[in-house]
């Protein structure tokens, strides 16, 4: 396929999806995003998003994100499907929303508090109940080995050996966290948390991320990233550390679970997308990134009461959902009929005409689409219905679009991002030729660049740049750089 005729079918599919194309610098076309789909959102959803974005006066975007993070969190790891054959997959998402400081991060937080009421009463239960029950075992236990050992007569190593497991298994129970959340802690924080979390899931939030963010891009390390327990926590694969800093111990996870919702100032996510790692590896490509543009408004002095029926079902249908997370005692896979597959698969063969052709650049980020609508699709299913055994062709068609929207969302943060990391660098490095011949091993020097990324720059503007072999210096020194 030509990339003309690959055009003229994203033209047609813009057409019927009723999407305008948008010019971006380089002249390839990047579809625009539309309104966000509010009306696929489950109706207890919809109306508790409508209601928020009323009260704070902010894009309804923001809450309706927020609640499908949210669902995601209350999920865990205990519902899946399998659409793509020998695939399971979980609801669990990483939702990373882009916003200027001071426009309502804070409303992510009030968006949970069903989960974070819920960990608390986990809290005072078992700091109340179970904790004071523990310990009267573990002492009782003590003694009585201690009987044991001191006893005249010969010991009962059976009776012995059975009140050390009973010991063992009381002093692993005492070292249960029972949280539901995780802010802004270190990955080996996190990692011995998720250790002893209920079925090794935690799931992340934070209105201001940064630390998080930092965290796993290795900022605070000497070197590389620290990003192996969310890119494993996203696809529930096994992971390991061993690190002085946990006293010596070491952390073994068979099948972790983690989600997030994250809020970021731009400044933050530039680092991640500037990070090579970030990409090479995976993480951006995990990530759902949307900008939330949150325009001041200046108040009239009426006031803006929440309405008590939308929240109080919101509140009861996250509530159902935990229910039925811990009451299940096993992993629950929705039923995917074949005209579910079907709309997952048609989105995922035009996802691949996208890939290879004229959003080629974003190929990494691409190769996750149909993998994130499945995932939204099941957060949809429960949140529809946390009694739901199938995963239905209705959800499954709202979540491709929604997706659809979520995604090009974040291709044009990408884009904007790496636009403007481009221009900085075109603008360091004009500075820095200042009409001159320069020697690629000066400037590697002088920018403090690898060669690579001077090449890179060169190749992204080569109206301004290029590069020449010269008979200056020796050896590798056989380079210089100038300007037309």
């Amino acid at each position: 396929m030509t990339q003309n005729t690959e055009l003229e079918v994203l033209e047609a599919f813009f057409a019927e999806q009723n999407i305008a194309p948008a010019t971006i610098a380089n002249g390839t076309a990047l579809p625009e995003k539309g309104d966000f789909p509010l009306h696929l959102l489950p109706s207890v959803l919809r109306s508790y998003a409508q209601d928020m974005a009323r009260i704070h006066r902010v894009p309804v975007e923001l809450p309706a994100l927020c609640c499908l993070a949210v669902v995601s969190g209350a999920l865990g790891k205990r519902w899946s499907a399998s659409v793509v054959d020998g695939h399971k997959t979980r609801g669990n998402l990483y939702m990373l929303l882009v916003m200027e400081p001071g426009s309502g991060k804070s409303i992510a937080t009030k968006v949970a508090a069903p989960i974070y009421e819920l960990q608390e009463t986990r809290r005072s239960t078992w700091e109340q109940e179970t904790r004071p029950k523990l310990l009267a075992q573990k002492a009782k236990l003590e003694a009585e080995i201690k009987k044991l050992h001191h006893s005249k007569k010969p010991i009962d190593a059976d009776e012995l050996s059975l009140k050390s497991l009973q010991l063992a298994s009381v002093e692993r129970q005492l070292k249960w966290v029972p949280e539901l959340i995780s802010g802004n802690a270190t990955t080996s924080a996190l990692a011995r948390d998720l250790s002893l979390a209920d079925d090794e899931t935690l799931w992340v939030q934070s209105s201001e991320a940064a630390e998080v963010v930092r965290v796993a891009l290795g900022i605070y390390r000497k070197e590389g990233t620290d990003m192996d327990l969310w890119l494993s926590g996203y696809s529930h694969d096994p992971y390991a550390q061993s690190r002085s800093n946990l006293g010596g111990g070491s952390v073994s996870l068979k099948e972790p679970c983690l989600g997030g919702l994250l809020l970021v100032q731009p400044s933050i996510f530039d680092e991640i997308n500037s990070n090579e790692e970030a990409q090479s590896r995976g993480l951006l490509p995990r990530l759902m990134v949307v900008n939330i543009d949150v325009v001041p408004q200046k108040e009239e002095g009426e006031r803006r009461l929440p309405n008590e029926h939308v929240a109080a079902s919101y509140t009861q249908r996250i509530r159902d959902i935990l229910k039925a997370r811990f009451d299940a005692a096993a992993g629950i896979e929705l039923v995917c009929g074949e005209e579910a597959r079907e709309v997952f698969r048609e989105f995922h063969n035009t996802i691949v005409d996208w890939r290879t052709g004229c959003f080629a650049r974003f190929a990494s980020e691409l190769a996750r689409w149909r993998e994130q609508a499945i995932r939204v699709a099941v957060c949809l299913q429960i949140a529809e219905d946390p009694t739901s055994r199938e995963l239905t062709v209705e959800t499954a068609t709202a979540a491709v679009e929604l997706f659809r929207w979520i995604g090009l969302s974040t291709l044009e943060v990408l884009e904007k991002s790496r636009l403007d990391a481009a221009q900085k660098d075109r603008d360091i490095l004009s500075e820095h030729l200042a009409g001159c011949e320069v020697l690629m091993s000066d400037l590697q020097k002088s920018l403090g660049w690898q060669k690579s990324k001077v090449q890179k720059t060169v190749a992204q503007f080569p109206e301004l740049f290029k590069i020449a072999a010269t008979t200056k210096g020796v050896g590798r020194k056989g380079q210089c750089v100038s300007m037309l």
